[in-house]
């Protein structure tokens, strides 16, 4: 995960300054295409989890993946101090998002921000485009 490392020495002391900021309507642009009925959510690039707190806050259950594992660790550790309810609904995961395999399958798959910018090459760009795939359902 040779991104993740330039990713950590860029932003990972930063992330904490805007895990409760408002997120100038992104979480809305993404609650548009998700399920009515919560259902999983796989957030991709999660960061700190930003985006999963707050799916997670709207009560679908979460899983969060990064290849960093400051970013999980930051995502952790923001989430215990939530309420439990929606700490329950939050999972992270370390993995590469062009290589990865869930036991689940989820109706919304988001990489939010720019994060996808950050897989640097066309043939990631594709493996990690068809995990997604592997991983989407319609039920």
């Amino acid at each position: 995960m040779p991104s993740a490392g330039i990713y950590d020495a860029a932003y990972a002391d930063s992330v904490n300054g805007y895990l409760d900021k408002k997120t100038f309507g992104e979480v809305e642009l993404f609650a548009g295409f998700a399920p009515k009925k919560p259902g999983p959510i796989l957030e991709l690039a999660c960061a700190g989890g930003r985006m999963t707190k707050a799916f997670a806050t709207l009560g679908y259950r979460v899983v969060a993946m990064d290849g960093s594992p400051r970013m999980i660790e930051i995502g952790k550790a923001h989430a215990t101090t939530l309420d439990p309810e929606v700490r329950k609904r939050m999972h992270f995961v370390l993995a590469d998002m062009r290589n990865f395999l869930l036991p689940i399958k989820f109706r919304l798959i988001m990489i939010p921000f720019h994060s996808f910018l950050w897989v640097l090459d066309e043939a990631g760009a594709e493996q990690c485009l068809y995990c997604m795939l592997k991983h989407l359902t319609y039920d």
